[in-house]
């Protein structure tokens, strides 16, 4: 059986953290630019949280108009790859439709389709 290590995440709570919290697990937040390029390798991490879209306790870390969404920092867009291809994807409650696109991340890597 394995365990989820990382957890992708569009949403600006911190509602994933405080569940991982009260099971003994405290999780890497990652929530902005800032954060990818000082954060250790993934695999070193016990538990990371990635909030895609920012994180509410730093409002200038938000992602929230069309043209916000259209494109992420080059950093970013290399970590959601990484995790794309290293550790796979669940998606729960939600479609790249519902942004209007998925901001030059969605395709194939290592030849998986991800849509």
């Amino acid at each position: 059986m394995g365990t989820v290590k990382v957890i992708v995440t569009l949403n600006f709570d911190r509602l994933v953290e405080q569940a991982l919290r009260t099971e003994g697990i405290e999780p890497t937040v990652i929530a902005s630019p800032a954060d990818v390029a000082g954060m250790a390798p993934l695999h070193m991490l016990e538990c990371c949280v990635v909030h895609l879209h920012g994180d509410y306790l730093n409002p200038a870390s938000m992602l929230n108009t069309t043209a916000e969404l259209s494109v992420y920092d080059p950093g970013t867009l290399k970590l959601l790859h990484r995790i794309l291809e290293d550790y796979g994807l669940i998606i729960a409650g939600w479609s790249l439709r519902s942004i209007g696109g998925s901001a030059g991340w969605g395709g194939k890597c290592r030849g998986r389709d991800l849509l």
